[in-house]
């Protein structure tokens, strides 16, 4: 994740009479407070007048998250999560989760989308652990 090999904790339920899904998301990783380096709370949803899902990303490197009005829109997909936050004209970030049923894991790619300009920031494996 940003170049660095990372270990994040992955927590997800149900929420709010079943009509969002909620992931909590923790670095392992430790400041010298030993507070978690990163944060995240998110929301999933699905719009069913826009046939679409759509996410609301809540993480400790902004306090923005719920003045930006920034929410990730995907299309419906077999096992497959395409979030796209747009932030401006020029600028957009994609989420994507794939779900590989035959492992039981999950692949996200995070890539950034500078004026046509791509560049990876994360691929990342999640797996359940027991």
């Amino acid at each position: 994740m940003d170049g660095k090999q990372v270990k994040h904790d992955i927590n997800a339920d149900w929420v709010l009479g079943h009509e969002y899904f909620q992931i909590k998301e923790t670095s392992r990783e430790r400041d010298a407070d030993g507070r978690s380096i990163y944060e995240a709370i998110i929301y999933i949803t699905f719009n069913q007048s826009t046939n679409q899902y759509d996410c609301l990303w809540l993480d400790n490197t902004s306090t923005a998250g719920l003045s930006n009005g920034i929410i990730a829109h995907a299309g419906k997909e077999p096992n497959k999560l395409a979030l796209v936050f747009k932030f401006n004209e020029h600028f957009y970030f994609h989420t994507t989760l794939k779900y590989k049923p035959s492992q039981n894991s999950w692949t996200w790619l995070m890539t950034s989308d500078d004026n046509g300009k791509k560049e990876t920031f994360a691929n990342a494996i999640m797996q359940k652990v027991e």
